[in-house]
């Protein structure tokens, strides 16, 4: 009656581990919403296949080229917070 019982006892032991490890498997990833769609994006970098942009907090946006030239540059208007319309100033070589 002891074997028997240790035997069940191993056997749940063995289907929860196994469970343990093919949660991950069937479990869904979670994902992260966006920062809302506004117009004014957060600061930081972004690496793209033409260049590096920059985001600043004061809503302008640079575009380097690869070797960290500057490429563009587009201003906020100031016309209100919910206008989407940048004004793009190319850099003249």
């Amino acid at each position: 009656m002891t074997q028997r019982t240790i035997m069940v006892l191993l056997l749940l032991l063995v289907i929860g581990v196994w469970g343990l490890l093919l949660r991950p498997a069937v479990a869904p990833i979670p994902v992260q919403a966006q920062n809302g769609g506004s117009n004014t994006a957060g600061s930081g970098l972004v690496a793209a296949y033409s260049g590096l942009y920059l985001y600043t907090p004061a809503g302008y946006i640079y575009h380097f080229a690869p070797d960290l030239s500057i490429r563009d540059r587009a201003v906020p208007p100031n016309i209100g917070p919910n206008s989407a319309t940048y004004t793009v100033q190319h850099k003249l070589q």
